[in-house]
């Protein structure tokens, strides 16, 4: 049920994109941010008045290898998008924040005066959803929501059509999946790469190093041996056992990773304490017809 239900909300989420993805990118390319621009400077932005720096990204984003995150940082500071405040820190430019904050802008626009549904179910889903999104905000846990604070740095006024405000939601939810993910599995002191590792084997996506590798590619900035040392970190917990060439999970390390899938349940659905069963049977099946509505519009407009 709980998978099912964050499932629609990335689904639901994903749904909205055709109707502003174009202008969105348009904006940002106008405003010259390209690449990793546009990430980094949401995440600059969003972690205000806090300086930004390549450990700040590394916390929220752990599962890539930091010395890839402190190139990436130095690039943007070559770019523009960053400038430095001293100690390896950095904060946003004002031109980078203008860039930033004008791609939004197309976003809502684009959204605007879209009608998936009648306007009242879409106004009582925005409240519902608000709901959840500022009871997950007062939650005692997970103490670091950088990702859904970061996500709602950038959200538009109360006063902004429902079906903006709905998405908004929506990603601000998807985003803080991951502060929930996070704050359930380091209290077991590894790495994001190990943690990772593990990951992938309890979904049987891939067993050896190799595989690993060619599994997650190149975007996390780690190679083969980096990999094969998370899985000699793992056999040594007693979390994997060694089978040939490839590796499998022992009972404790399933037990170890179904018990963090379900610690990031319960920090991730905290807010949903807000809402009557009924009220969330309703939500459930209001973003249903909203997805839906949105993925039959987005057919008819390419067709």
């Amino acid at each position: 049920m709980n998978n099912d239900r964050f499932a629609l909300i990335q689904s639901t989420s994903q749904a909205f994109q055709p109707f502003y993805q174009n202008e969105m990118a348009q904006a940002a390319t106008a405003a010259g941010l390209e690449g990793p621009d546009w990430f980094v400077a949401v995440l600059a932005y969003g972690l205000k008045p806090e300086f930004f720096s390549a450990e700040k990204y590394h916390a929220m984003y752990p599962y890539t290898n930091i010395a890839q995150q402190r190139h990436i940082v130095a690039q943007r500071v070559e770019r523009g998008i960053l400038q430095p405040h001293g100690a390896g820190t950095f904060e946003i430019t004002e031109t980078a924040t203008t860039g930033l904050l004008a791609s939004f802008a197309a976003v809502r626009q684009a959204l605007t005066q879209l009608q998936p549904l009648a306007a009242t179910e879409l106004r009582y889903l925005a409240d519902l959803l608000a709901e959840i999104v500022m009871t997950t905000l007062q939650a005692p846990h997970p103490g670091d929501k950088s990702h859904l604070t970061v996500s709602r740095s950038v959200a538009p006024d109360v006063g902004a059509a429902a079906v903006v405000l709905i998405e908004q939601f929506l990603t601000d939810l998807s985003w803080f999946r991951d502060s929930a993910h996070i704050a359930a599995w380091q209290p077991l002191g590894v790495t994001g790469i190990v943690w990772e590792t593990l990951t992938v084997i309890w979904r049987g996506e891939a067993n050896s190093a190799e595989s690993i590798a060619n599994r997650i590619g190149t975007s996390r900035g780690y190679t083969a041996d980096d990999y094969s040392r998370a899985l000699a970190d793992l056999v040594d917990r007693g979390w994997l056992w060694e089978r040939g060439t490839g590796h499998t999970l022992s009972p404790k390390g399933r037990q170890v990773r179904e018990e963090a899938e379900a610690r990031t349940d319960e920090f991730f659905y905290v807010g949903w304490d807000a809402l009557t069963l009924t009220q969330s049977a309703e939500l459930q099946d209001g973003l249903e017809r909203l997805r839906d509505n949105l993925d039959s519009m987005a057919t008819n407009q390419t067709t």
